[in-house]
């Protein structure tokens, strides 16, 4: 796959913002099938959306290397307040006991 993607500069850049965003729902302990039942999975489509024409990509590859001594979610963001919103409604893992999960279909 690495092959293939060395020829296509472009698929490898989407697949590189798909890997932040993940990143960024990992540094936050985000709940991943929370966040993309949010709003039937339309805020989570713009989020991605937004991460793959975001302009500071370098920014938020320091910043999640730099995560844990960083506050959660970074300002310059245009994607914090889907992230704010996440974990405000206790879709972090930390929010809420992990016995208590809520299945996918609620």
């Amino acid at each position: 796959m690495r092959l293939l993607l060395s020829r296509w500069p472009l698929a490898t850049q989407v697949r590189h913002r798909e890997e932040l965003l993940d990143r960024v729902l990992q540094a936050l302990r985000a709940d991943p099938a929370a966040a993309v039942r949010r709003d039937g999975g339309k805020a989570f489509a713009q989020a991605r959306a937004t991460c793959l024409h975001c302009l500071s990509s370098r920014a938020c590859q320091n910043w999640l290397d730099a995560a844990e001594a960083l506050p959660l979610p970074a300002d310059f963001c245009p994607n914090a307040r889907f992230f704010r919103e996440l974990m405000a409604s206790g879709t972090a893992r930390d929010a809420f006991d992990e016995g208590q999960r809520q299945p996918l279909d609620a």
